[in-house]
């Protein structure tokens, strides 16, 4: 019988800051900030065991058992600032991007051989395979306005989106009445 062991596992952190010295002009994509500054983190751990067990039911006969469970976790974070010209300290746009995958998994398999006269083998068996991810991602942003939006990308159906968007905006007195004019 063989038991096999593995771990992994690294972090760290990084800090950035950019700027813009020359632009480059683009009516359609125009960039409305001079500098960033970035703070990202991120982890990764890998546990798995796997074991082997062979076992004689004859002389010419034996079984082989062999299975592995693993489970492997990465964790990222990003927080990226954007600020205007000027000098300004105030950022107009922050970017929250987090990430947290977890794939766990679990594998069995069971082989018969038997030997035949003459050398050859007679091989049966079953192998079976399990497997589960699970993914989050969310990106948060903070417009200038103070307006927070949060991202999170999910495969559709037909690479469609429906969305229906309720904005209030003013005091609870003067939205009084006017929901009937927002639908």
């Amino acid at each position: 019988a063989v038991l096999q062991p593995l771990v992994i596992h690294n972090e760290g952190d990084t800090a950035s800051r950019g700027r813009i010295d020359e632009r480059i002009a683009d009516p359609t994509n125009p960039l409305d900030f001079e500098r960033t500054q970035t703070q990202s983190s991120g982890r990764f751990t890998l546990l798995r065991l796997n074991g082997q067990f062979n076992h004689r039911l004859g002389s010419n006969t034996r079984l082989e058992w062999r299975f592995g469970v693993g489970d492997g976790h990465w964790r990222s974070a990003s927080l990226r600032e954007e600020f205007p010209p000027a000098g300004s300290t105030a950022a107009i746009r922050t970017v929250d991007d987090r990430t947290d995958n977890r794939d766990r998994n679990a594998t069995l398999s069971v082989k018969a051989l038997h030997t035949l006269e003459g050398g050859h083998n007679l091989i049966g068996g079953v192998e079976l395979a399990l497997n589960r991810r699970i993914e989050s991602r969310t990106t948060r942003l903070t417009l200038a306005e103070g307006l927070q939006v949060a991202l999170l990308p999910k495969k559709t159906r037909g690479e469609t989106v429906n969305m229906r968007v309720v904005l209030r905006y003013g005091t609870p007195e003067s939205l009084r009445g006017d929901q009937a004019a927002a639908e």
